[in-house]
């Protein structure tokens, strides 16, 4: 998904931009000296369309016309081979589903094939099960292509695209800020641990506060409090707010109620369209992504407030058993593809369970010392038994008469 979140994408709905308005319009940028020019790829996705190799195998596939840099628009890895560069009109790559249609093999490379009565080279195989094709369209054509990935030098936003096509031009065309979206998907999954940190932070002042009326007591506890916070400052690993979200004064009150409406305004007329292959891979990333994140944070407060830790034996136990266990996971995902834990994933757990230990700890102490302020020896005192009550019966007899001695002397 990060693949595919890396550039600013625009698109056009019944219009677009062709290659060559888009070869003028960087020639015009050049010669006016105009800076922070995006890296620019114009695409198009056209189903069901029949290819055929020479010897009259035909299938249907999808193909994805191309002006630019076809890394841009795909997550898929080549398996032999590269994509046509942009200046290879002859050229195209065909997904591992398509090649065994064609011709049963991944072994394809310099195989023609016929596509709308052109001929085209296989230049490059990608891994994908459906039947896909990526090609160039020349630099002089005029047909125009309905999506457009910008990628600026410096990451670039929704303003910079739209001062962009407005001095190129280009208008339109639906803004869909792909950085920001990966950005808000990233803190969807950081939020198991973000969740945990909120409860750490939660408890240590609730015990601070337990605490306010004893100066001395809460003066031993605030340098276990500081260094438990500097654990929660170290062990959180969330993505950086993007400068976009940050207004440059903070009473900008326009500000505030442009920025969602503007965004899920893009969003749902860009979920009207006719989706793309590109927009399904990215979609089946970014809903799993979030339920996931969902169900995590449910089961991790579940076992977080399950999880004791009553002494230093059971925390080192933990910690171990679950560091193990994931490291174990990591191993088996990684089977299945590329994945990557941040520091949040490793230390915020442990964290917590080191600080259930000592505010356990801490208060098992501070009820032993207030009973040994109230009983000098508690332990021998709770072990003496209690003397049964006297019956009424008991209470009904008089004390016994004291004995009186008498001086026989003298």
């Amino acid at each position: 998904m990060e693949r595919l979140c890396e550039s600013i994408s625009v698109r056009w709905e019944t219009s677009g931009i062709s290659p060559a308005q888009l070869i003028r319009q960087q020639e015009y940028a050049k010669q006016d000296g105009a800076d922070n020019q995006p890296e620019v790829t114009l695409w198009q996705e056209t189903p069901e369309q029949e290819i055929s190799d020479t010897g009259k195998r035909s299938a249907v596939a999808s193909i994805i016309t191309v002006f630019g840099n076809c890394e841009d628009i795909t997550a898929s890895t080549p398996l032999s081979g590269s994509f046509p560069a942009r200046s290879d009109s002859t050229g195209c790559a065909v997904s591992s589903g398509l090649a065994f249609s064609l011709w049963g093999s991944l072994d394809v490379l310099g195989m023609p094939i016929e596509l709308a009565g052109e001929l085209f080279y296989v230049r490059g195989v990608f891994n994908a099960d459906e039947n896909r094709a990526f090609r160039q369209v020349s630099i002089s054509s005029e047909a125009a292509l309905s999506n457009m990935q910008l990628r600026f030098a410096d990451g670039g936003s929704r303003d910079d695209a739209e001062s962009y096509l407005i001095v190129a031009d280009f208008s339109g065309g639906i803004i869909l800020d792909l950085p920001l979206l990966a950005w808000v998907c990233s803190a969807i999954l950081s939020l198991p641990f973000l969740l945990l940190a909120l409860g750490i932070l939660v408890r240590l002042i609730r015990r601070g506060m337990q605490l306010r009326h004893y100066p001395i007591l809460l003066m031993g506890y605030l340098p276990f409090g500081l260094l438990a916070m500097c654990g929660l400052w170290a062990s959180l690993d969330l993505p950086g707010l993007p400068s976009r979200l940050v207004p440059t004064m903070w009473s900008d009150f326009d500000f505030w109620k442009n920025l969602p409406s503007d965004h899920l305004g893009s969003l749902t007329t860009w979920l009207s369209y006719q989706p793309t292959t590109r927009d399904m891979a990215l979609w089946l990333s970014a809903l799993p992504m979030t339920l996931f994140a969902l169900l995590a944070s449910i089961f991790v407060m579940l076992a977080a407030a399950q999880a004791k830790a009553p002494s230093c034996k059971m925390l080192v136990i933990y910690c171990s058993v679950y560091m193990m266990a994931l490291c174990a996971g990591t191993l088996l995902i990684s089977t299945l593809g590329s994945i990557g834990f941040n520091r949040s994933m490793y230390l915020m757990p442990c964290l917590w369970l080191g600080v259930e230990f000592w505010l356990y700890w801490h208060e098992r102490r501070l009820k032993r010392n207030a009973r040994e302020r109230n009983y000098p020896d508690d332990e021998d005192f709770e072990k003496q038994p209690e003397l049964p009550a006297q019956s009424e019966e008991l209470r009904a007899i008089p004390p016994l008469a004291e004995e009186k001695t008498y001086d026989t002397r003298g």
